[in-house]
């Protein structure tokens, strides 16, 4: 898991899970406050997945939870 601020100094908890017919995506979660996002990620495994989201720079985390799909 990660933590993110975005633009506008929000943070996000960052985490990995498994989606439909094996589809590995980023679940961002906003910490005070109930809004989900979520944006795919590559990963044949939780494991390989979860080192991808270690490897990604901040700054392509935020690109990311821009572009993610809201949840709900």
């Amino acid at each position: 898991m990660r933590i993110i601020n975005d633009e506008e100094g929000r943070r996000w908890d960052v985490a990995t899970a498994f989606g439909s017919y094996g589809e590995t995506r980023l679940i961002f979660s906003l910490t005070d406050g109930d809004e989900l996002r979520s944006a795919l990620i590559e990963g044949d495994t939780q494991f390989e997945a979860e080192r991808n989201l270690d490897k990604l720079p901040e700054d392509e985390l935020r690109n990311r939870l821009g572009k993610a799909e809201v949840m709900g």
